[in-house]
């Protein structure tokens, strides 16, 4: 029974040995290769990494950090609808598309900083010399940050904002797609576009860049003076302005009949104490439920707009007459008649007047 145990160990030490020194060998060749930083981009969308990593993986046979190359982009706006002011959004119809050198360059790394994305058609490609043409489809709801100070006098702008996903700015330039002299409005949407409620006063692309305060967790030592890392930026911008006659029929209309009806109080016979207080009180009301019902319409704002300062206005002219009555009631039965019916007298004129130069006040940074 000692002779085959004996014969089988001899049979598998050789074995043993061989794949110990294997072992060995790998680990220290593995020792000896240096390790290649990953890139996030590959697997998580819309990553940005600093300038000191290598090339972005789906394009690192033909792009390094001494290599600069230029986009040209262009757009053509075929529908614009539900602005909504109270989100800030905006949804957009439109074609985009890219001229470039080279075939270093896939429309799909390109990435929209301020959209979500519903639909996108595959990118047609033709080929025009040493020059590469691609164009695509897109549908999404887009995002701009509204300044709603002049309200509703506002003017707003509506961007598209576009980077590439990988290269910086001192890699990637994105350009406008524009020839010299030609007329960006009409050539960049349909001509029949409308937007309900606003008018449409200037179209324009711009070529810009965006700073992000973040390395993205990648560090690399000796690279500590780089600094932010940069990426070129381009944006489609629509300017709008807000058409003031459905703001005035909704709301400027009521709140100036609302102002005319306490106006009224003045002209009231004074025994009608009751009917001026009726009249105050039911205008001040409704000036509430009315300015109640604008704030719907807007987000939460930290400031008042121009269109709060026009109710505040009403307000204390409104509340000046409820005062001015109750004080005429109180002179009348002291037997003060005099005094209530010189300040019933200067109330007549005061309240146009204040009226007058708030409006004035009011309007004239506006316009």
């Amino acid at each position: 029974m000692e002779a085959p145990m004996a014969h089988e160990n001899s049979f598998h030490c050789p074995k043993l040995k061989s794949f110990a020194l294997l072992m060995l060998l790998a680990t220290i060749l593995g020792s000896l290769i240096p390790a290649t930083p990953g890139r996030a981009s590959n697997s998580i969308s819309g990553a940005k990494i600093t300038a000191a990593t290598s090339a972005p993986a789906n394009s690192s046979d033909s792009v390094s950090e001494k290599t600069f190359h230029e986009i040209q982009v262009g757009c053509y706006i075929h529908d614009l609808a539900h602005l909504d002011i109270k989100s800030e959004t905006f949804y957009v119809d439109f074609y985009i598309w890219f001229r470039w050198k080279g075939d270093w360059f896939k429309p799909s790394d390109l990435e929209f900083m301020n959209g979500d994305i519903s639909f996108r058609t595959e990118p047609s490609h033709e080929k025009v010399g040493d020059s590469n043409y691609s164009i695509m489809r897109i549908k999404g709801t887009f995002r701009s940050k509204f300044s709603l100070y002049k309200y509703p006098f506002d003017s707003q702008k509506l961007s598209i904002l576009m980077e590439h996903r990988d290269l910086n700015l001192k890699q990637l330039k994105l350009v406008p797609d524009a020839k010299p002299g030609s007329d960006i409005h009409s050539k960049s949407m349909e001509m029949d576009l409308t937007i309900s409620d606003w008018k449409i006063e200037k179209v324009w692309a711009e070529s810009g860049v965006h700073r992000y305060n973040t390395d993205f967790g990648y560090y690399v030592k000796g690279n500590e003076g780089e600094g932010d890392p940069v990426y070129s930026q381009y944006s489609f911008n629509i300017r709008i302005k807000r058409v003031m006659i459905p703001y005035l029929l909704k709301f400027s209309l009521p709140l100036l009949i609302l102002v005319i009806m306490s106006f009224l109080v003045f002209f009231i016979n004074a025994r009608e104490f009751e009917a001026q207080c009726g009249i105050c009180v039911t205008a001040i009301l409704s000036c509430i439920a009315l300015h109640l019902s604008q704030g719907d319409n807007l987000p939460q704002v930290g400031y008042l707009v121009s269109a709060d300062k026009f109710f505040i206005l009403s307000y204390v002219l409104i509340f000046f007459t409820l005062v001015e009555t109750v004080l005429c009631n109180n002179f009348a039965k002291k037997g003060q008649t005099d005094l209530a019916s010189r300040l019933d007298k200067w109330s007549k004129v005061l309240f146009p007047v204040a009226f007058v130069l708030g409006l004035c006040v009011l309007l004239l940074p506006n316009l």
